[in-house]
């Protein structure tokens, strides 16, 4: 197929993956704030813009440099050593701001539920960290609608999860275990769906200081400027319980995460 076609209709499959999640964030966001009330809901606010924040920090760009890295090559070998050196420095990124992330929570006067699940939604952070440089896989090969499929999956399944909540009763830890096994279940069709075009060898996840060193000269600066970015859209829900307490937050929380999906 011409290039151009082949832009052109992942270009369609992007937009339309985005409308359609944009619909089902909706629709989740509207179930969520019905169901928990306004106090609750400003903890799982609380909740997801700390797991954001962090999740951010671990990403650093290297969605792009798995873009640019296996776009240069077309042998699958290649790519494999490639992607495995990219996701070696992910771990090196993900592990100690995930730690870090966790210590810094006893400075914060949240909630023993709403720590709780911060720790235990750190594992949706891990999975979804991950899905995002098979992602990069997909986009350098052209195939933005394996992007955007994998994406409606997540969002549906998180709806259904959020759905059960409400259909029995359930309370803040079952919507975020809901969150957890949704991105698992991503990480794990990503995989799967990788392998034609990048097979995920556990023997090339290794990286020299060199290289290390290489990556970080490479991907620092959009690395810094998405911290940053992403802290000027988080900060405000993250500190705001300190001063207003959390049923305003789940109030101030909820039209400004509607504005933040919709832009």
């Amino acid at each position: 197929m011409d290039r151009t076609r082949l832009v052109f209709i992942n270009t369609i499959a992007q937009v339309g993956g985005q409308l359609i999640g944009v619909f089902l964030s909706l629709v989740t966001f509207s179930l969520v704030a019905r169901h928990l009330g306004r106090s609750v809901y400003g903890e799982y606010a609380i909740i997801t813009a700390y797991l954001g924040a962090f999740a951010v920090a671990a990403d650093w760009s290297l969605y792009l440099l798995v873009v640019k890295a296996v776009g240069a090559h077309n042998d699958l070998e290649e790519r494999s050593k490639a992607f495995g050196k990219i996701t070696a420095f992910r771990f090196l990124l993900a592990v100690p701001c995930l730690i870090i992330g966790l210590l810094l929570l006893a400075f914060f006067p949240y909630s023993g539920i709403v720590k709780l699940s911060i720790e235990i939604g750190s594992l949706a952070f891990l999975a979804t960290s991950f899905s995002q440089l098979i992602n990069g896989v997909f986009q350098a090969e052209l195939k933005s609608y394996l992007n955007a499929g994998l994406d409606i999956v997540y969002r549906l399944l998180l709806l259904i999860s959020v759905a059960l909540a409400v259909m029995f009763g359930y309370g803040l830890p079952f919507i975020i275990v809901g969150m957890i096994i949704s991105a698992v279940v991503v990480l794990l069709a990503g995989l799967m769906i990788v392998k034609p075009y990048t097979p995920i060898r556990l023997a090339y996840i290794r990286i020299s200081k060199a290289e290390t060193r290489e990556i970080f000269q490479t991907s620092w600066a959009l690395g810094l400027n998405g911290v940053f970015s992403n802290l000027l859209y988080r900060i405000d829900v993250l500190i705001l319980p300190i001063f207003i307490g959390v049923s305003l937050v789940g109030i101030y929380a909820l039209p400004e995460k509607i504005m933040e999906v919709i832009s």
